[in-house]
């Protein structure tokens, strides 16, 4: 009996270890109080001689639930059996040098001044406010402004707080800062606004074309995660919709150079996706590297390999939507699929749905901003109409309408269901 016992404070202490091990998936916590059980099991076998009177049903009943737990542990182990190895990811990180990292130091630097230099009313300003306050709010950051694009321009930028290179991880101090970018492209806007309401009307253009020049500049930052990338689509998308919106003023205008940086904004929103999506997979690589060790319960490896697949397939699927949605689809279907097998992989499969769920959307809403993007760009270039752009969800040039006053261009997205017009005024 007291080998038994022994021999039960060995399975407990292994099941218990795996058990603590996985369960930082489910919870920042981890149950060390299961190590109760195997220290019991081995109290018992020290002073097992001093309490052998007791009846052997005492001990009989914990020992065979713990027989039981390890056969169970010995089949789940079998079914749920794995040789898999930590592979290279479809998706390459972003290799910063010391020169980069230093200027997005810089411009952290910028942007943190930039935001303490306004106060809340500052930041409520609008064209609609009294002329003096919009006029202060632009004077007191004309400056740090003009500062922060120069240093984009001159320079290549890496903002993450991962710095990644072909030896180390290695951890830089740079919380996340860029959405204080969309505030200063808001600023730059009111000052457009504000050109208009002075009746300067061409700087009022030459402001509005050299902020897409800046911005085809902010979406090239590396190191972005997906807080950077959706302010990169945040930027570019409320540019495209102020033309969109105010296309009487802008008819007597070329803006056909505009036009012409189609593809470095929309190659740039591209590029920061498969950033984002990189630097994601290294924070999941870095957080479940804790749970290695917890086979057969969490696979880190599968389960990397199963994210790198998503995350790559993303990828294609907002660059070349029209080849690869389907794709993307299918990995979203998977992981909905409700089966006996699943059980065995349940600690992978919550992580791991948490994340197709979360993201999944991203791609259609992505593919819908592009094609407006795509849109406006046509429009700006009245001088080429014929050059009908493509649409990204079929592959195929957009289906246009002539009418006397505008064109109007239609398409829907994937599910069929919502159908987005534009009308492109002559």
């Amino acid at each position: 009996m007291r080998i038994n016992l022994f021999i039960s404070f060995l399975i407990s202490l292994l099941l218990s270890s795996k058990i603590v091990i996985a369960a930082f998936v489910l919870a920042e916590q981890r149950p060390y109080y299961l190590f109760i059980i195997p220290a019991v099991f081995l109290l018992l076998t020290i002073v097992f001689k001093k309490i052998n009177h007791v009846k052997k049903i005492v001990f009989i009943i914990p020992i065979s639930l713990t027989y039981l737990a390890f056969l169970l542990f010995i089949t789940f182990s079998i079914v749920n059996y794995s040789n898999e190895e930590l592979t290279e990811t479809k998706l390459r990180h972003v290799i910063a040098t010391e020169e980069e990292v230093k200027a997005g130091q810089n411009l952290y630097e910028l942007l943190e001044q930039f935001d303490k230099s306004l106060d809340d009313t500052d930041r409520g300003i609008t064209i609609d406010s009294d002329n003096s306050s919009v006029a202060k709010v632009l004077d007191k950051t004309s400056e740090k402004r003009a500062e922060i694009f120069e240093l984009i321009k001159s320079n290549d930028i890496y903002v993450n707080q991962h710095i990644f290179n072909e030896d180390m991880i290695q951890t830089v101090d740079n919380p996340d800062k860029l959405p204080i970018m969309l505030v200063i492209f808001k600023t730059e806007m009111l000052q457009v606004e504000y050109y208009r309401l002075e009746g300067k009307y061409q700087e009022a253009v030459d402001k509005y074309v050299e902020l897409w020049y800046n911005a085809a500049q902010t979406v090239d930052i590396k190191g972005n995660n997906f807080t950077g990338t959706l302010i990169y689509i945040a930027i570019t998308r409320n540019l495209g919709e102020y033309f969109y919106n105010n296309q009487d003023f802008f008819s007597s205008y070329d803006l056909s150079e505009v036009s012409r940086l189609k593809d470095s904004i929309l190659g740039g929103l591209d590029k920061s996706f498969e950033r984002a999506f990189a630097s994601e997979y290294n924070f999941n690589h870095d957080q479940f590297k804790k749970v290695e060790k917890a086979r057969p319960f969490f696979d880190l490896y599968r389960y990397l390999r199963k994210l790198d697949e998503f995350y790559f397939t993303m990828v294609e699927a907002i660059k070349v939507p029209y080849e690869n949605y389907d794709k993307l689809e299918k990995l979203v279907e998977e992981s909905n699929v409700e089966s006996l097998w699943r059980i065995f992989k349940y600690m992978e499969e919550i992580p791991y749905k948490q994340t197709v769920d979360m993201l999944s959307g991203i791609c259609e809403n992505t593919v819908r901003i592009k094609n407006a993007l795509s849109i406006y760009f046509y429009a700006m270039d009245k001088n080429n109409y014929q050059d009908i752009p493509i649409d990204f969800v079929t592959g195929e040039r957009f289906i246009t309408r002539d009418l006397p006053e505008h064109i109007e261009i239609e398409f829907t997205l994937f599910n069929k269901s919502d159908l987005y017009t534009y009308k492109i005024k002559k």
